[in-house]
């Protein structure tokens, strides 16, 4: 093939109403863009989602800031925060090829250890609505930009965000042909409730009216067009095959001292896990930040701090064949995190041999410790809102990853001091590596 030619192309979603806005409230929960069986090589990395968001704080107002004077998002999240699901699937087999949930929990975690306070304040708040400060993401993300519906030259908050998977990360190109590729994709969007979407800056108003409404959305992104060469070439191998990323996600509630965790992940590839809490009644709940990543918390709010975590497969410590006695089992005063947990947290992300630079990170002293205490303080946070995290990389163990295939269970144990009746839901994140095999008949997935 000669060098890539790409041409910018622009994608309308299949099933919005005829006026062009998407409301969850009004029942539109999914955005559906379909990039179309055409020969030519999709550029994951260009991928951009476009649109305006426009919030009603009372349901019908856009500038009706009486009744809702604390009304605010998350800060590290921006506009991914309106994401609850996104699913990937071949146009032609409609196969899925990658189904990601909890996607706002999954942005809230993955930002904490990819993005900079800098990134955040600067061009990320316009292409993204994020923000380090929680009055002034409400300010600038929230209240700005109030228009009347009769200006004809009304400019709602307007967004750019590239939709963060492992299929559609890194510099891969998606083979759109019917006969050599997919077939096509299509990229749905299943959007939050406005309950976790929103959240109140004093932790006790809690604005149920407030909605938020999406216009002039669209999929932006560059393709290289396939000559009839091209196609020829591919279609001399039968059966293609492609290893990608992937990213899945799991959900469990924990409601004592001894967290236990288990689960039958199906994959024999598994390069990283990480894990993050949030209270169960505060997802979905316009008072509570349903995004924070907060230590396990207790009924009146207090940090149910974990004394030492033990990560297993089949019931035997691994990858570290230790219990981690974190600094709280020695000192219950200590205010900072655990060194060690922060460490393998990090490390989920990142590998230790790969470089690093020092302002790639929204880790700060202030952000990364454990003396707060609920609703507001959890709300009220600066430098992009409070960062805890419990993982495992697994790409210093034979072969670069881990086997949980079959009947190799993955579990991690947490002696904790969660002692009152308080349920807290724990995300799981998986991030492992699968193989793609297609041909003009159909495709495969293996794990």
């Amino acid at each position: 093939m000669e060098t890539p030619v790409f041409k910018n192309i622009q994608i309308s979603p299949q099933n919005i109403s005829p006026n062009g806005k998407v409301s969850v409230k009004d029942g539109s929960s999914v955005v559906s863009f379909l990039v179309a069986e055409v020969p030519a090589l999709l550029k994951a990395s260009s991928i951009r989602i476009n649109g305006n968001i426009e919030h009603l704080r009372d349901g019908v107002n856009v500038s009706n800031l009486t009744n809702s004077p604390n009304l605010n998002s998350n800060m590290r999240c921006g506009i991914y925060g309106m994401i609850d699901q996104i699913v990937i699937t071949s146009n032609r087999s409609k196969q899925v090829i990658e189904h990601l949930k909890h996607y706002s929990r999954f942005i809230s975690s993955y930002k904490s250890y990819t993005e900079s306070l800098e990134n955040q304040l600067t061009y990320k708040s316009q292409t993204e609505h994020t923000c380090p400060n929680f009055f002034l993401n409400k300010t600038t993300n929230i209240d700005d930009k109030v228009s009347a519906d009769s200006d004809a030259n009304k400019n709602f908050n307007s967004f750019s965000f590239r939709p963060i998977t492992g299929f559609l990360g890194g510099e891969r190109q998606i083979n759109l042909d019917g006969q050599a590729g997919l077939g096509g994709i299509q990229i749905d969007i299943h959007l939050n409730s406005t309950a976790q979407f929103y959240n109140a800056i004093d932790g006790t108003t809690a604005n149920t009216q407030a909605e938020y409404i999406l216009r002039n959305l669209s999929l932006t992104g560059q393709i290289n067009p396939l000559t009839p060469d091209d196609i020829n070439v591919m279609m001399k191998t039968p059966n293609r095959t492609e290893i990608f990323n992937t990213y899945s996600s799991y959900y469990q509630t924990i409601n004592s001292t001894n967290g236990i965790l288990n689960f039958n992940l199906g994959s024999s590839r598994v390069k990283s896990i990480w894990m993050n809490f949030c209270k169960s009644k505060s997802l979905n709940n316009f008072t509570d930040d349903g995004n924070a990543t907060t230590l396990p918390l207790n009924s009146d709010g207090s940090t149910a701090d974990i004394r030492s975590i033990q990560f297993l497969r089949n019931g035997t410590k691994y990858p570290m064949n230790y219990t981690i006695d974190t600094n709280f089992k020695n000192d219950s005063s200590v205010i900072k995190l655990d060194p060690q947990v922060i460490k393998n947290g990090f490390g989920a992300f990142v590998k230790d041999g790969e470089r690093v630079h020092f302002n790639s990170i929204l880790m700060t002293n202030s952000n990364s410790r454990r003396n707060y205490s609920g609703i507001p303080q959890i709300n009220q946070q600066t430098e992009s809102g409070l960062i805890y995290n419990v993982g495992v990389n697994y790409a210093y163990t034979k072969g670069g990853y881990a086997d949980f295939s079959g009947s190799n269970l993955f579990g991690v144990q947490m002696d904790m001091n969660l002692t009152s009746n308080e349920p807290n839901s724990v995300f799981v994140f998986v991030h492992q590596e699968n193989t793609l095999v297609y041909n003009k008949q159909g495709l495969s997935i293996m794990s």
